[in-house]
């Protein structure tokens, strides 16, 4: 993580963000001379992490200052202001995407996902990654009839069955789901080495369909 140094000196990003990035880094598949597509890019970060220098770097994101912010930091890259549910590239294009906390963000889902089916080549990998809706501390919370008030701008929510769903439905190939528990009402009581623990290894083993996060791993045909 050491060519991101920037993502603890924006309000956007903090320790969180890094830690999801080097989950997300450790689970990725890319290769020499892949082109990666990053949707709802941000500042860039993703794609700068990924060092491999033959890697063609492509990132969309709706938010225009974003999109200059990330072009400081990533001048070899293609970054656009674009649409998540209206890719602006030729069909087959890339061999991999990511698109980490988008979905739940997006108005049309299905078209968001079938756009990304269309880009990716075949054998094309994806990684998507969405809040869960069924995670601990919300089913706790629904139990003492409280509710947990999601963040600003998610339009819908996902757990373990709609998720399949929807990729399935949509042509890809799910070959696994991982889980990250980051909102356990106990993790912040520990240290840091044990919530992590707990957080990436014991739990998600235990409980593979109700951590926190979900990361879907996906293949076109």
């Amino acid at each position: 993580m050491e060519n991101v140094e920037h993502i603890d000196k924006t309000e956007r990003y903090g320790q969180q963000r890094g830690v999801m990035l080097e989950f997300i880094l450790k689970h990725l598949e890319v290769k020499d001379n892949d082109s990666v597509l990053d949707i709802a890019c941000g500042l860039g970060v993703l794609l700068e992490a990924i060092t491999n220098p033959t890697v063609k770097k492509t990132g969309i994101d709706i938010d225009s200052e974003c999109i200059e912010i990330s072009r400081q930091f990533l001048p070899d890259a293609d970054l656009r202001v674009a649409d998540a549910c209206d890719l602006p590239f030729p069909d087959e294009t890339f061999d991999g995407q990511t698109a980490t906390c988008i979905l739940e963000h997006v108005d049309n889902p299905p078209a968001m996902i079938r756009g990304m089916y269309r880009v990716s080549k075949k054998g094309g990998w994806a990684m998507i990654s969405t809040p869960n809706i069924g995670r601990p501390l919300r089913l706790m919370l629904a139990a003492q009839k409280k509710r947990k008030q999601d963040y600003s701008g998610h339009s819908v929510g996902w757990d373990y069955h709609l998720l399949m769903h929807l990729l399935e439905s949509n042509g890809w190939i799910v070959e696994r789901i991982e889980t990250r528990f980051v909102d356990c009402p106990f993790y912040d009581y520990l240290p840091k080495f044990i919530g992590n623990h707990l957080s990436h290894k014991l739990l998600p083993r235990l409980f593979p369909w109700i951590g926190s996060e979900l990361y879907a791993f996906v293949r076109k045909p």
